[in-house]
């Protein structure tokens, strides 16, 4: 559930905060992302794949976290976004477990 906004300082705060955050990260994900590239365009990049697997896994990493920072940022002052579609799929899974254990309706 969404927490009111304190004031507008509050407010300016969280907004600054993950523009500083989604800058670093985002910058930090396209020169990772530079480097796969490059070194896919290279026959010696092949050579070692493990080494771009890693770098898109810290792009995933990266992205996640970034994610899950404005998420938080948003919902202290009152504005995260809530995903519909995946609540929906949450509270079917939940009750699919419950009937599977004939623990009835949620």
């Amino acid at each position: 559930m969404n927490k009111p906004i304190s004031t507008e300082q509050t407010l300016r705060d969280a907004v600054e905060m993950m523009d500083a955050y989604s800058q670093s990260g985002f910058e930090e994900i396209s020169a990772i992302a530079t480097l796969a590239l490059i070194a896919l365009e290279t026959p010696a990049g092949h050579k070692n794949i493990e080494s771009i697997a890693r770098a898109l896994m810290a792009i995933k990493s990266k992205a996640q976290d970034i994610q899950n920072v404005i998420n938080c940022e948003a919902g202290n002052v009152g504005c995260a976004s809530v995903d519909m579609a995946w609540a929906f799929r949450a509270d079917a899974h939940r009750q699919a477990i419950l009937n599977k254990s004939g623990g009835g309706h949620v």
